[in-house]
């Protein structure tokens, strides 16, 4: 239950932020609209791009930092 609660603050904080996005370079942008967007996981979302899951996490990261998320 509590994943789920926090699943869902996630996802109300990324459709609240998503309008401010396009300050991101492509490949943050891709890697958190994948991840929070369309829900999937890091593992997941590492495949679908074909990268390791340290460049994706890296990617995540970066991207929550440029946008003043805690990453």
């Amino acid at each position: 239950m509590d994943d789920d609660v926090a699943r869902d603050e996630r996802l109300a904080w990324a459709r609240e932020t998503f309008a401010h996005l396009d300050v991101l370079p492509h490949e943050q942008l891709q890697a958190l609209r994948l991840v929070y967007r369309d829900g999937l996981t890091l593992l997941e979302a590492a495949a679908r791009l074909n990268v390791s899951l340290t460049e994706f996490a890296r990617r995540v990261a970066a991207g929550l930092r440029a946008l003043g998320q805690p990453a």
